[in-house]
């Protein structure tokens, strides 16, 4: 079952979606020792719509040959979903989703959690973007919201757009006068 009551702290942008590691849509990196399991989430963030009644989007996870490296022990969609789509590859895939029941246009909705494990050290990207079995041909991924169908941006991060990092992380913010102000001190 996926968790409810996300809160959105990552990108104020109405309409995006992306891979994170926590509720709060904050943490786009993480550090995983082999063995341990750990939770991943495709969350909606600020919807324009009320309510969640679809959504489709496609992911892959990239950096070389997986086989060995990661397990995938959960794929969970929310209460009363039905699933068109083909995820059943660790790999890459599509959710083609429909809801029974909407899931409430909160600043944050969680459409997907994943359980993964790594096996052995491994560095792995995980990226989101159109289903192949697209509501709006040539668009991005989508939601449906009440009749409507809504495209998703891609949430923005400093891992690139839809994108979630294992084992790396993202770099310090750096203002192009810093070196400048460091250097006034000592004149």
């Amino acid at each position: 079952m996926v968790p409810v009551g996300a809160s959105a702290q990552h990108d104020p942008e109405s309409d995006a979606v992306g891979v994170f590691f926590d509720l709060s849509a904050s943490t786009v990196g993480m550090g995983v020792s082999p063995n341990v399991p750990f939770s991943v989430f495709v969350i909606l963030l600020n919807p324009s719509s009320v309510g969640v009644w679809g959504f489709e989007f496609g992911y892959w996870l990239e950096d070389g040959d997986l086989s060995g490296r990661i397990i995938r022990l959960l794929n969970a969609l929310p209460p009363n979903a039905i699933d068109f789509g083909e995820n059943t590859d660790l790999v890459s895939g599509d959710y083609v989703v429909g809801l029974a029941d909407p899931l409430p246009g909160d600043a944050a909705v969680v459409l997907v959690q994943w359980q993964f494990m790594l096996l052995v050290p491994s560095t792995i990207y995980i990226q989101l973007g159109p289903s192949r079995f697209q509501s709006i041909s040539g668009e991005p991924p989508a939601y449906e919201g009440g009749g409507v169908i809504i495209p998703m941006s891609l949430a923005s991060s400093c891992a690139g757009e839809g994108r979630a990092m294992i084992n790396e992380y993202c770099g310090l913010e750096v203002e192009s006068n810093t070196f400048g102000a460091v250097k006034a001190l000592y004149r």
